[in-house]
């Protein structure tokens, strides 16, 4: 296994790996490139790859479906703690572990289901239904003042959160771009969907921008 890490991490231009420091499995990723179908489907390099992607839960794939589906659930809702974390202390040991594949793709996946669950919330008017159910008056009236009528409103809470969402959409994929490189970045077609996806959430902003200063 240490044989294999030091192939698929080897690196021309830079140091020796060692075992024990963070994979990069740069000839993995050289080969996926070039389509070597029988170089990345070899049993040993799928089992060290598991053995990479359930880092950081030991045991896991030992667990029946019901408590590994318990199991994601605890970490999905754990994600605003382990990104606040990561943010604030990135070098602490709750905040390394954000690092490892499948608790990264965990709470990324949680982050974009709550940005769904964001927008529907959104475009159902979810301030007019708590407005209704607590009866506060205030609150109405500025509804019926302002977010209902005018087209280029002041956002409300649940419009800031996804303004973050897409912030954060937008500077995920500059740190692809940058690392990638332009032409590797467009050759993936998953990236231009992401790009179109993003370049309409930033039309929205802009136009929802026009329309408040021409009120």
């Amino acid at each position: 296994s240490t044989e294999l890490e030091i192939l698929l991490n080897h690196d021309p231009t830079g140091p020796v790996f060692q075992h024990g420091e963070r994979m990069h499995l740069n000839r993995l990723k050289l080969a996926i490139k070039y389509r070597q179908k029988k170089f990345v489907a070899h049993p040993n390099v799928q089992q060290l790859l598991a053995s990479i992607w359930y880092e950081g839960l030991p045991g896991f794939r030992q667990m029946n479906m019901i408590l590994q589906g318990l199991e994601v659930c605890r970490i999905g809702l754990l994600f605003p703690f382990f990104s606040l974390a990561y943010i604030i202390c990135p070098w602490i040991g709750f905040s390394l572990k954000l690092r490892k594949p499948f608790i990264k793709f965990i709470c990324t996946s949680a982050s974009y289901f709550t940005f769904l669950f964001l927008l529907i919330l959104a475009s159902q008017r979810i301030e007019v239904v708590i407005a209704e159910w607590f009866q506060n008056e205030k609150l109405k009236e500025w509804l019926s003042h302002d977010v209902t009528v005018k087209r280029g409103s002041t956002p409300t809470m649940v419009e800031w959160a996804i303004l973050a969402w897409v912030a954060g959409l937008i500077w995920s994929e500059i740190k692809q771009l940058w690392d990638v490189g332009l032409r590797d970045y467009i050759a993936d077609m998953w990236n231009v969907v992401d790009f179109v996806t993003n370049s309409l959430y930033v039309a929205t902003i802009a136009l929802r921008l026009v329309a408040y200063y021409k009120m």
